[in-house]
């Protein structure tokens, strides 16, 4: 997960928020095919001193951004992870002949 969790605003979807309107992972890949989703808790973020703000749009009421990332708390945050949906790159097993 190299390069994960790195933007200094990012822009995350709250789990809860998701089950409460009847959602679920499937919403927050909803224009990203092909695309892998992890999951951390706000506690983890909150934790290392980042505010988790609730800031709804009015096509995703789940939108949260999570604010002020340095690379050890992306380090962090890619540790305590963990996969909501893991999209592994197609394998060709066709042989030749």
């Amino acid at each position: 997960m190299s390069g994960a969790f790195q933007d200094k605003e990012m822009s995350v979807d709250a789990e809860l928020i998701l089950h409460q309107h009847g959602l679920d992972w499937t919403f927050s890949l909803r224009n990203y095919s092909g695309y892998s989703l992890a999951r951390f808790r706000a506690g983890e973020a909150r934790a290392k001193g980042l505010p988790v703000v609730h800031k709804p749009l009015p096509d995703n009421p789940a939108h949260t951004h999570v604010i002020g990332t340095t690379q050890a708390i992306a380090r962090h945050l890619a540790v305590n992870c963990e996969w909501a949906h893991l999209k592994l790159p197609s394998q060709d097993l066709r042989r030749d002949g």
